[in-house]
């Protein structure tokens, strides 16, 4: 096994113990399966808890595991940006990216190492990820400032100006990662790899649809109003540091957003949301 073939696949973990993760657990039974030897799982754990603590050397692939924990919460993006630049010290050319809550198929690292070695020039791959049985919700059409999931996809190379993909499952070429110059810190958690894919249509115009079926749980809805709102404002937050590239687009998303605004209003049946969405609309940008 080659440097080319070498992939790290960065996990980035909040308030879970990263080896009880679907994610994790999936994915140690891929690499198996696959009989890859040549890989490192980096952990990036943003768990903000006070006495969190977490020990896996008793776990056999140890020696595969870089573990950050970072308790100031610093969201997604720093989080792929900094376990890239440790991926590209451990001389890897591919990284892999994936949140907690990420059913990792048998075949994946297969998958992965296959579309490494065709070498057809395409920097970003992508699995076909399913919200349930039906639908899939990446990668997704882009309409009006939302993603619109699909039923069916074709795979192979599509127009990156036609879709969105979501980060879990996300392979990318590092040396391209680190030209496009990664992800948008300012964004913490919403709208990061919409931002991503944003920046990156100005380098290249495909990315490959790889024949690998995930699977992705959002089974925390919040229900605490309180949380909600914090979450909302992180999420407002967000919208505003995205670095748009066209006016036209701006527009669609505010719309999106707005709509979001109303459903959230709607659902816990409370103005709060709204008169956070107005105040964001005057108030300067964190």
């Amino acid at each position: 096994m080659n440097r080319k073939d070498a992939i790290a696949f960065i996990i980035v973990a909040y308030n879970e113990v990263f080896y009880e993760t679907h994610t994790y657990k999936t994915l140690l039974q891929s690499i198996k399966f696959s009989f890859l030897e040549n890989y490192h799982i980096l952990i990036y754990d943003n768990s903000d808890e006070i006495f969190w603590n977490v020990s896996f050397m008793d776990l056999s692939e140890k020696n595969h595991i870089v573990y950050f924990h970072d308790r100031k919460n610093s969201g997604l993006s720093t989080a792929y940006n900094f376990m890239a630049r440790e991926a590209g010290s451990l001389n890897v050319k591919w990284i892999v990216l994936l949140d907690q809550d990420t059913f990792v198929p048998e075949n994946a690292v297969e998958g992965y190492l296959k579309s490494i070695k065709d070498d057809n020039d395409i920097f970003l791959k992508v699995p076909i990820v399913y919200f349930n049985k039906n639908n899939i919700m990446s990668p997704s059409k882009f309409i009006f400032g939302r993603a619109k999931m699909l039923k069916e996809i074709i795979v192979g190379p599509q127009s990156i100006k036609e879709f969105l993909f979501i980060n879990s499952g996300l392979m990318i070429y590092l040396p391209f990662f680190e030209e496009v110059g990664g992800y948008n810190e300012k964004i913490r958690v919403d709208f990061a790899d919409h931002q991503f894919i944003e920046k990156v249509r100005k380098y290249v115009d495909k990315f490959e649809v790889l024949p690998l079926k995930f699977v992705q749980n959002f089974s925390h809805t919040e229900k605490n109003i309180d949380k909600a709102i914090t979450r909302f404002k992180i999420y407002l937050n967000d919208f505003r540091n995205f670095k748009f590239e066209k006016l036209s687009r701006r527009l669609l998303y505010s719309l999106s957003v707005f709509l979001h605004t109303l459903k959230l209003t709607k659902i816990f049946k409370s103005t709060q949301f709204l008169k956070l969405y107005f105040t964001a609309l005057t108030s300067k940008v964190k």
